[in-house]
């Protein structure tokens, strides 16, 4: 299907080191974080079939030290064990696993503005006691928190969530996280359709560490 021929174009760009912008970050997190523990345990909420697992093995030359849990749905999951059998550092759940522990990172890209319980989800990830948590591609800003749709195909349209990132922010903040660094993430989006109060500009990043 189409997912499997885009993870394999993913897979195949980062084995010749080539790598999108947005799919640096956790790598480079995970080779410092390496630097301080024997294993790091990686939770990727909506990781797909494992694109930046991948990324991560054709870039950290410590690779071998990782154990990677993807949540997603059952259909990716499936698809994702088959893509990935006989490898044992990488894991599909679809659910929140129960029984995970140790959780060193907690990495999020592009997912959470797809979750109508957005603050459901980010207090049972609390619940992990992760040692840092990793936005990347958050649709977060000085905005009210409003759904809209997002037209993927003329056939298939979803609710997208534009979030206050003081909901973030606090919401971390409870759960004794503090905000280690906030960065921009690609160009500005063209939303000259939404009242002025309502555009967001760009994408965000965002790392927070456990106090």
């Amino acid at each position: 299907g189409l997912a499997v021929t885009y993870a394999k174009t993913l897979f195949a760009r980062a084995s010749a080191g080539v790598f999108l912008d947005y799919m640096m970050h956790l790598p480079m997190m995970v080779s410092m974080t390496l630097q301080q523990s024997n294993i790091v345990r990686i939770l990727d909420v909506g990781g797909g079939m494992g694109n930046h697992y991948f990324s991560i093995c054709c870039s950290v030359t410590e690779n071998r030290r990782i154990d990677y849990h993807i949540v997603e749905t059952e259909k990716t999951c499936r698809l994702g064990s088959d893509l990935f059998k006989n490898k044992e550092r990488i894991h599909f759940h679809a659910s929140l696993p129960k029984d995970l522990r140790d959780v060193d990172i907690i990495h999020m890209n592009g997912t959470l503005n797809y979750i109508e319980d957005y603050v459901g989800l980010l207090k049972a990830l609390c619940a992990y006691k992760a040692r840092y948590f990793l936005f990347a591609r958050l649709f977060a800003g000085d905005i009210p928190t409003y759904a809209t749709v997002q037209k993927i195909t003329p056939e298939l349209k979803v609710p997208f969530w534009f979030i206050n990132i003081k909901e973030i922010l606090n919401l971390m903040s409870a759960y004794g996280y503090s905000l280690k660094f906030k960065g921009c993430f690609g160009g500005e989006y063209n939303q000259q359709n939404f009242p002025p109060q309502y555009r967001l500009g760009r994408a965000c990043c965002l790392l927070f560490a456990r106090d």
